[in-house]
């Protein structure tokens, strides 16, 4: 087991604490669900608004069941009112404790994570993302020199990430809670980062990775500079190329106090500019699959949940069928298909880059499912291989397989990282004083590099005892290290999670889980600055923590060769985080305490069985006694062990009853309470012999911990509103390439609105377990229930749930729980009608005061954008018709109705309604990106002059458009347009002195324009000069001028210019102001001077 992997087992089994928030409500008798949800949410520019409305949700109905106010606002603190009540008709506790994000999706990420191990309440993201998500407000400006990006990423985004924190942190005075979070977050590293492999031949493999990984754990989320480097990694994955400019992510050094040093929290060796994280792992569900594995349970009835956040999973409904390079529908059968066009080559070539396929990660957590199935009829199996009294279990060849397995896992995971940090440091801009003079030289060859992995191989076997311990040997079994230990954990509480399923005295389930509580309290690791704990190589998740070991291990012994750093690497990695000897002093400890808690349970356990009725034991002891194998002698055990292995694990159905549940918890707790000698030494060891066989044979090491997937979109139903069933009927921000909500901040406010709805609906699904419904009909009162006991129950938990959806049980909804009256009824996978019931109570809520919200994003795009109240005039009434007094929520009786009268989701940025906003955003676009233009330095000369003409045309747009919408300055901007046409108009249709006339009234509204945009005199000078050149180059079109020089260009020059005042407009420009621009360019640094 890796750093990683026992610090969060670590973390995951400290003992409560007035510091930690299971305390509070505890175990109680073992009864209570843990429901435990790892976070997942990808990419999507503007729809990270929705995903933020999700994470509001989570948030909330994480704290609900905690009693704190939280400084919630009255419309919160009903909703969180209602979620405590579903969860305590459910008897469940939900949380969240592992987070994976990327591109926006690491924005929110970053924010509920903070929030959540610090126990606090994330209602102040709301307004982050209605006013950080502007526009306008994001959009570089055009009087700028530098433009690396269209949106201001340190300028704007990321100062508005650190008060984002700042004002979700706890405050001052506080009791601190810390809750157990994992944070991960990806990004790209632009310039990548070296590694090198050995091939079988000797020779050497270079390899450049580009993926990026911020990693934290709640000790590095609590720490005061959290924020900073929370923000910054946030910036850096939501880095959107071209949008964003790339951020700078300092490692080993900080240059300021926006850009702190992340040396222990990313996967780098050296600085880097970091871009968006979506571009390479736009669906982080790797690194949040790995921590879910690692995280065990805390004594409770543990269900895992992996939710997998993405806005719009599906095509929208006018999406075309045959996507592009798709020649299916092209030709009929037995006809060759067209050859796709070049464009649709590339297209097909960068969405396929861009679109990327998460079957490996979802192919990872079947097969994750399948190994804890196959673990569990394993373990059984070897249980009734070597009951207590008879050979044991092991043999030395088995200890000597394993010792040397877990040995060379130590040695590669730490030179490869070793290698890594040689290469990057050797590259980077201050190379690593720390690292060995040899250690280039050694690394650059295939012997050196076998040299190093010898010396780590070494160390790694000096760790473990030379022979098998035995019974008078259990004082060396903390030579084993964490991984034994943690290993005999899981055993163990994985036996207590049986004990729940038999167990129906509550005092029974309350010695269970004090047992669990103990179990988990036999090794206190060592708390460690950073997230180091936690860190892992995207390239190979398997070395999770190598990094910072090797890392550590270089700073602590400096100076060092190469062979004393590996190999005392290896001994780290194998111990964990600590000394030796404190580490041999808590591992000592650990076996003995675990002795005798297995001691303790074996009794339990064994009167569990006991008083089970046979009809749930489904067998009789002679019967169990007869069905064990004879216990095969030690040479051989291995071997029958294998065949075990080998049988294909018998899988149940959904629908599998709780008493064949039982019966087969009855039949595992049996063999166990017979594989266990009363002694308390014997225990030990026995459960040390479980861990070598099972993790010799499987390779691996497998938590026994199954793992659901649900996926959260838009895409559900909302009995609010049943027309808005999609995601392309709720969210705006699938306009403009996911960057639409971006445009007005009445379509955030509704992303937003959706976003808690949904993520409502989703909820209320997840907990609206059928299992667990089956489960509190079976164990109602307390014990095996009758069927009055049944009847009672679920008449009265209906009661409950129309409680919390504030309306009666509907048909459908009776209809669908019609299963909990036969106890013999296969269990359905879901239940929708009786979720879609539930959650509307709650949306209802949350509506109320959202809706309030959405108008009054609505009525600032009218007052300070220009957009037209028509489209929205009936919902306005509505919210104004039925808001309670105060003007801070919608009736909820009357909450359906309004929410259906919203049309925002309706809005297109190309309708009539919002074409001052589409004006607006065009003029600063088009500024933006011709000022971004001419700061070209490759701009080729001859195109700098009509360049700087079309920025100053851009920006005088832009900013008479920015100060028409502001209503500022209307009367001098409308009198200037108006003279500025007027005057055009005559000097193009006048001669003479009308038309010099009309020049003069062109350069007086020019100059009215330009003083009003620019406030300056300079401003509207530049303007009118550059008007004036516009003269000239137009001077074919306009009499005034061209009388005075075209009959110049007859006579002396040119006569086909005079003829063809196109011509003379393209000479003036490429040919006369080019030169005249580089002379100025000449001049002006002489001036500076």
């Amino acid at each position: 087991m890796t750093e990683g992997g026992a610090r969060a087992t670590a973390g995951a089994g400290e003992p409560d604490g007035p510091d930690r928030p299971d305390s509070p409500d505890g175990p109680r008798d073992g009864a209570t669900q843990d429901i435990r949800l790892a976070i997942v949410m990808t990419g999507g520019a503007s729809l990270a608004v929705w995903m933020g409305g999700v994470a509001r949700e989570i948030n909330l109905a994480t704290a609900a069941r905690s009693g704190h106010a939280r400084g919630w606002s009255a419309t919160d603190a009903v909703v969180a009112g209602r979620w405590a009540a579903l969860l305590a008709a459910l008897d469940v506790e939900i949380s969240v404790d592992v987070l994976a994000g990327a591109s926006a999706g690491g924005i929110n990420v970053a924010l509920l994570g903070y929030a959540n191990a610090h126990d606090t309440d994330l209602g102040p993201l709301h307004d982050l993302w209605i006013t950080l998500g502007s526009l306008r407000e994001l959009m570089r400006r055009p009087d700028g020199r530098r433009f690396p990006s269209l949106l201001r990423g340190d300028e704007i985004l990321l100062p508005a990430l650190r008060r984002g924190l700042h004002s979700i942190a706890p405050r001052a005075g506080t009791a601190r809670t810390i809750r157990p979070t994992s944070v991960f977050i990806t990004t790209t590293i632009l310039g990548g980062e070296s590694s090198r492999w050995s091939d079988d031949l000797g020779g050497i493999i270079r390899d450049r990775d580009h993926r990026g990984l911020f990693v934290f754990g709640e000790d590095d989320l609590t720490d005061p500079e959290a924020a900073a480097r929370l923000a910054l990694a946030a910036r850096a994955s939501a880095a959107f190329p071209g949008a964003f400019e790339p951020a700078y992510v300092p490692v080993r050094n900080s240059p300021d106090a926006d850009h702190p040093d992340m040396a222990d929290y990313v996967n780098a060796a050296g600085d880097f500019y970091g871009s968006d994280g979506g571009i390479l792992v736009n669906r982080p569900i790797g690194p949040a699959i790995q921590e879910v594995f690692e995280r065990p349970a805390r004594g409770r009835q543990v269900r895992r949940v992996l939710a997998y956040v993405v806005p719009a999973p599906n095509p929208p409904e006018d999406a075309p069928e045959n996507p592009a390079g798709n020649p299916a529908a092209d030709h009929g059968p037995g006809q060759r298909p067209g050859l796709p066009s070049a464009t649709e080559t590339l297209l097909g070539a960068l969405d396929a880059a861009l679109n990327q396929s998460i079957s490996v990660d979802l192919r990872r957590i079947r097969e994750h499912n399948e190994a804890v199935r196959g673990l569990r009829a394993t373990r059984r199996a070897l249980f009734r291989l070597a009951p207590a009294g008879g050979p044991r279990l092991t043999d030395q060849d088995i200890y000597e397989a394993y010792r040397g397995r877990e040995a060379e896992r130590a040695a590669d995971a730490v030179v490869e990282v070793f290698d890594r940090i040689v290469v990057d440091a050797a590259a980077g801009p201050a190379p690593l004083d720390t690292v060995p003079a040899d250690a280039a030289e050694l690394l650059a060859t295939a012997g050196g590099r076998m040299e190093l992995r010898v010396a780590a191989v070494r160390a790694a076997l000096a760790q473990f005892p030379d022979e098998l311990p035995g019974q008078a040997d259990t004082g060396e079994l903390w030579r084993l290290g964490r991984p034994a230990v943690d290993a005999a954990k899981g055993i163990l509480i994985a036996m207590i999670n049986e004990g729940y399923v038999l167990a129906t005295d509550p005092r029974d389930r309350r010695a269970l889980a004090h047992l669990a509580r103990g179990i988990h309290g036999a090794v206190v690791a060592p708390r460690e600055q950073a997230g180091a704990h936690l860190l892992p190589l995207p390239s190979t998740p398997a070395n999770r923590g190598a990094f910072t070991i090797v890392r550590h291990t270089l700073r602590d012994l400096a100076g060092a060769p190469s062979d004393a750093v590996v190999a005392e690497a290896a001994r780290r990695w194998l111990r964990g985080v600590g000394d030796a000897e404190t580490s041999q002093t808590d591992l000592t400890l650990a076996w003995t305490t675990l002795g005798s808690l297995t001691e303790n349970l074996r009794d339990l356990l064994g009167r569990i069985v006991a008083r089970s009725p046979a009809r749930v034991l489904g067998r009789s002891p002679a019967a169990a006694a007869s069905s064990r194998p004879a216990m095969p002698t030690a040479p051989t055990a291995l071997l029958a062990s294998a065949a075990l292995l080998t049988q294909r694990p018998r899988t149940h159905p959904n629908g599998l009853s709780l008493a064949a549940r039982r019966r087969v918890a009855a039949r595992t707790l049996d063999d166990f309470v017979r594989y266990l000698p009363p002694r308390r030494g014997g225990a030990a060891l026995a459960l040390l012999d479980l861990h070598l066989v099972t993790r010799t044979l499987t390779g691996a090491e497998i938590v026994d911990q199954p793992v659901e997937l649900v996926q959260v979109s838009a895409d559900v139903r909302c009995d609010l509103d049943p027309g808005r069933a999609t995601a392309a009927r709720k969210l705006t921000g699938l306009q403009l390439g996911n960057f639409g909500a971006f445009a007005k901040s009445s379509w955030r406010a509704n992303d937003w609105m959706w976003g808690r709805l949904d993520g409502a609906a989703w909820l209320v699904r997840i907990l609206l377990d059928p299992r667990r419904l089956a489960w509190l009909r079976d164990t109602a009162g307390g014990r095996p229930s009758s069927t009055a006991d049944e009847a009672r129950w679920l008449t009265d938990f209906v009661d409950q749930l129309a409680t919390i959806a504030a309306v009666p049980a509907p048909g459908p909804v009776l209809a669908e729980l019609a299963w909990l009256d036969d106890p013999d009824a296969p269990v359905p996978a879901a239940l929708p009608e009786t979720a879609a019931w539930v959650a509307a109570g709650i949306q209802r809520e949350i509506a109320a005061a959202e809706l309030v919200s959405v108008a009054t994003a609505v009525r600032a795009d009218i007052d300070g954008a220009g957009a037209s109240p028509a489209p929205n005039r009936t919902f306005l009434d509505a919210v104004a018709e039925h808001s309670e007094a105060g003007g801070d929520r919608v009736d909820p009786a009357a909450t359906d109705a309004v929410l259906r009268t919203c049309r925002v989701a309706d809005e297109r940025l190309t309708d009539r309604a919002n074409s001052a906003i589409l004006v607006a955003a065009v003029a600063q676009t088009l500024a933006v990106l011709t000022a971004w233009l001419a700061s070209l330095r490759a701009l080729p000369r001859p195109l700098r002059p009509a360049v700087a003409a079309a920025r100053t045309v851009t920006r005088l747009a832009h900013a008479a458009v920015d100060n028409l919408a502001r209503r500022r300055y209307r009367v001098t901007i409308t009198t200037g347009a108006v003279l500025f046409l007027a005057g055009l108009a005559g000097a193009v249709t006048q001669a003479g002195l009308l038309g010099g006339l009309g020049l003069l009234v062109t350069a007086v509204g020019l100059l009215m324009i330009g003083v009003t945009s620019w406030r300056t005199l300079t401003g509207g000078l530049t303007v009118a000069g550059v008007g004036g050149l516009a003269v000239l180059a137009a001077a074919g079109l306009i009499p005034a001028a061209g009388d005075r020089l075209f009959p110049w260009l007859r006579d002396d020059a040119v006569p086909y210019l005079a003829d063809h005042p196109w011509a003379w407009a393209a000479v003036f420009t490429l040919l006369v102001l080019p030169p005249l621009w580089s002379l100025a360019d000449l001049l002006r640094p002489r001036r500076r001077r």
